[in-house]
């Protein structure tokens, strides 16, 4: 029975449209153009502009980014440059920048099951 609802989405799956910021980010505005009409229907023409231009803006600003991004080295070292790095035996300025930001609640969900566990194993329960 749990299996019923992934059978149906995977066979309907060949009949999902394609995504217009997708299909623009790979040149194909035609093929954005078509589908945007498929989903807001072709009667509003100025709606279906609008959203072809905020899509490509998008797309173009998020090409932007990732080129800049590029030139300071893999993503992952960047989390470790500059501003980005934690550092926890000083008290600089930049202190609560990226790294630590992303870390902190991870560390923090991991830490509280830990005592949890660790207090019910003490407790007896």
């Amino acid at each position: 029975m749990q299996y019923a609802f992934p059978a149906i989405l995977l066979a309907l799956y060949p009949f999902f449209p394609e995504s217009a910021y997708y299909l623009i980010k790979k040149g194909n505005l035609e093929g954005a153009r078509r589908m945007l009409c498929r989903v807001h229907g072709k009667s509003d023409q100025d709606l279906i502009n609008i959203e072809m231009n905020r899509i490509e803006n998008n797309v173009r600003t998020s090409e932007d980014l990732k080129a800049q991004s590029a030139l300071n080295g893999p993503a992952f070292y960047q989390c470790f440059m500059r501003t980005n790095l934690v550092i926890l035996l000083s008290f600089w300025p930049y202190f609560q920048r990226r790294t630590f930001t992303a870390l902190i609640p991870i560390v923090c969900q991991q830490l509280i099951g830990a005592f949890f566990v660790i207090g019910c194993i003490f407790l007896g329960f």
